[in-house]
């Protein structure tokens, strides 16, 4: 069984994000948990996983979208070869941004709407439809087996806001020796950028004192990502699709 954990506060994003994914696991056992008063993501988090039933759990944003077909199938083959899934991520952690890391650490691949009614897709690295040995994770999408949400929970008492919870719950599974992978192709859509916070600097500054024997030596080395524009939906799948990758 599957659980679904969404803290929303927009009630047509939730009913939005709650029909998609009714659609994408029709024919399989899931549960949707909605989170509509949450303190901080990683204490409305913690208060789904505590009322969710299922085996996987899945910790997901209001205003995302998948467009990859056989979806569920997708996502639990992908399980079978990991502990943590994600859409984006990196296999080497300097500081409290994942995409810090630079290229060749960065993995995954987004597509944002444009105002014009295309999209921008953001694209890090997709060699493989899944990278494994990942070490750290963006928390936009991610589903992970319940014994390791149990153990580890996320850490509402250092990160009271919306962001870093995912960060320091995907770097301390993987600490614990759990498998992290990154899926190139769910073909993940998020409504929003993204937006900075007054407590972000304080966060992050705890974020590298509390993992500074863990974290890897900055590379000192400028990186950036590919975008590319895409006119429609189809556009978007097709560029997230590397002819390499085959059937």
């Amino acid at each position: 069984m599957i659980s679904i954990v969404i803290c929303s506060i927009t009630p047509a994003k939730f009913n939005r994000v709650t029909q998609m994914y009714r659609r994408l696991l029709a024919g399989t056992e899931f549960e949707i948990i909605g989170i509509h008063d949450a303190k901080g993501m990683a204490e409305g988090y913690n208060r789904g996983l505590a009322q969710s039933r299922g085996d996987l759990i899945v910790f997901s944003h209001d205003d995302v979208e998948f467009l990859a077909p056989e979806f569920a199938p997708r996502l639990l083959g992908h399980l079978g070869h990991c502990d943590v899934l994600g859409i984006a991520g990196t296999t080497r952690l300097g500081d409290a941004r994942w995409v810090n890391a630079g290229m060749p650490y960065v993995y995954g691949q987004v597509a944002a709407p444009n105002p014009n009614g295309t999209y921008q897709v953001c694209i890090w690295s997709a060699a493989q439809r899944r990278i494994d040995g990942i070490r750290a994770m963006d928390g936009v999408f991610l589903c992970a087996r319940r014994p390791v949400v149990e153990s580890l929970r996320f850490d509402e008492q250092a990160y009271k806001d919306f962001h870093l919870y995912d960060i320091d719950f995907t770097f301390r599974a993987h600490l614990a020796g759990h498998r992290l992978s990154v899926a190139n192709d769910l073909y993940l859509v998020h409504q929003s950028t993204g937006s900075g916070s007054r407590t972000w600097p304080q966060d992050a500054a705890h974020f590298q004192a509390k993992f500074r024997t863990a974290l890897s030596p900055p590379t000192g080395r400028m990186s950036q990502f590919t975008l590319v524009t895409a006119p429609t939906a189809a556009d978007v799948v097709e560029v997230m699709t590397p002819p390499h990758w085959g059937m």
